[in-house]
């Protein structure tokens, strides 16, 4: 999968999530926009989002981008 196909991917996902607002330290498309541009997590980005993903609180295709960022760039 080429690397514009992939960014054109998330960002149609994370478009639809432009509008849920959080109060939360961290915000889930920047953490999958930072992994998507292969930056490194830091542990408490990792922990809100498996935590936030665990209580239903970030919806399944945001994962489904975070995982597929994740796979491509470690």
């Amino acid at each position: 999968m080429s690397n514009n196909y992939f960014k054109k991917f998330l960002v149609l996902f994370m478009f639809a999530s432009l509008f849920c607002f959080s109060n939360n330290k961290f915000h889930v498309l920047d953490i999958i926009q930072k992994k998507r541009d292969n930056q490194k997590l830091s542990k408490e980005e990792i922990n809100f989002f498996v935590d936030e993903y665990t209580h239903d609180k970030i919806a399944d295709y945001q994962a489904s981008s975070f995982l597929m960022a994740v796979f491509l760039n470690g």
